[in-house]
């Protein structure tokens, strides 16, 4: 298991350094000999879970733990991507004929759960 540790040390004085996000990265046990599955959980300094992540096929031998940090915490943002991607295609959209007075008379909460199906089926690499 990884723990990762975000500290504020205002000024670089240790004696005020306050936690202020936790997290760990655990192997699920499910990976081969060569390649591993992980699942990050990062919270606040509460612990209260913000997020969990899951990175599948670490190769074990020649990834370090800074890359398996790294990853989890590309997983994490990889959502807001998929939801920006989703923004701009109906902002594309509105450009053409009938689009935009279709999507405007659409309640708000209808076009959010629209945008979050549209962000489901984007896929980033």
């Amino acid at each position: 298991m990884l723990r990762i540790t975000v500290e504020k040390v205002p000024y670089g004085v240790e004696e005020g350094s306050t936690v202020i996000h936790v997290g760990t990265i655990t192997n699920d046990g499910s990976g081969t000999v060569t390649r591993g599955n992980y699942r990050a959980k990062f919270g606040n300094r509460a612990n209260a879970l913000q997020r969990e992540t899951m990175v599948k096929g670490f190769p074990r031998k020649v990834g370090s733990a800074w890359y398996l940090l790294y990853l989890s915490l590309k997983e994490w943002y990889r959502p807001n991507d998929a939801k920006d991607r989703a923004g701009q295609i109906v902002r594309n959209l509105k450009d053409r004929s009938g689009f935009s007075g279709w999507w405007d008379g659409i309640d708000d909460d209808t076009q959010q759960e629209i945008l979050d199906e549209i962000a489901t089926e984007i896929r980033i690499d």
